[in-house]
């Protein structure tokens, strides 16, 4: 499992340079893997978390490139042996790296599987690693790192439920139809999202798209929170909810999942 670390900076690396040996070299990597796991020359139950999370990155960065059904069998296998070993809290071993750990993963496979599940893993171990960061336990500043992208990026892997829509975790962007929204250094100046009732905690991330300045709302809360109210440039817009098809001043939440845990909404605010 260690060398699918080697999977992002070789597909990376034919990416800037076009040469296609690194190419080769990471789907031999990504053959090899699949190979010995069905050989049961590699147990993937004797591998760290963060090298299965690793390999499950790698194996679905290099899909990417030169997609198959076996790439993604193979991914979605190391995810259900990663989901495996999570206690009832969502986290692992009590361990900040390698919950963390967990929610990268979860993410990577929610690109090529829409089941809810795996936002919800992502935002459990997201929930738990704050937990145990609050309860003492060591924070590494890769830790520090992971704490301040993951949550951008389950907000944009939620985005990316809507129809035609595409994120790329890497450039925060994420694309519907012809639309590309990108982040805005001043989105938060702009336009603020909060809980109707002004009390419970609302996450958002704000996109907005530079050809018609459309803005992109992605908003987060939790199962009390059924609508948020969203302020642009101080006045209520009206809002296109893109799960919804609802026209409206009003932002409805759906369920994430069965509910139970998290509420989540798309939108599409007018300029």
């Amino acid at each position: 499992m260690v060398a699918a670390e080697a999977l992002r900076p070789l597909i990376e690396t034919f990416r800037r340079t076009g040469h296609e040996v690194f190419l080769q070299n990471a789907l031999r990597i990504v053959k090899s893997i699949g190979d010995r796991l069905a050989a049961g020359a590699l147990t993937p139950d004797d591998a760290s978390p963060e090298h299965l999370a690793a390999a499950i990155e790698g194996v679905l960065f290099v899909s990417r490139e030169s997609e198959n059904d076996d790439m993604l069998a193979l991914a979605a296998r190391l995810g259900l042996v990663l989901r495996a070993r999570r206690q009832p809290d969502g986290s692992l071993g009590g361990s900040i790296p390698a919950t963390l750990a967990t929610a990268r993963a979860a993410l990577a496979l929610a690109r090529v599987d829409g089941d809810a599940i795996l936002p919800l893993t992502a935002l459990r171990a997201l929930r738990a690693a704050a937990r145990l960061a609050q309860g003492g336990a060591p924070v590494r500043l890769a830790d520090h790192a992971a704490f301040c992208a993951l949550p951008a990026e389950l907000l944009l892997t939620l985005g990316a439920r809507v129809a035609q829509g595409v994120a790329d975790r890497d450039a925060l962007t994420l694309t519907r139809a012809w639309q590309l929204f990108q982040p805005d250094a001043n989105a938060r100046d702009f336009l603020q999202v909060r809980a109707k009732e002004d009390e419970a905690p609302v996450d958002y991330l704000a996109l907005v798209c530079p050809f018609n300045l459309q803005v992109l709302v992605v908003a987060l809360a939790g199962p009390e929170v059924g609508e948020v109210v969203v302020t642009k440039n101080r006045r209520a817009p009206y809002l296109k909810n893109l799960l919804t098809g609802e026209y409206d001043q009003r932002a409805r939440l759906v369920p994430l999942g069965d509910g139970r845990e998290a509420h989540f909404g798309v939108f599409l605010a007018d300029t």
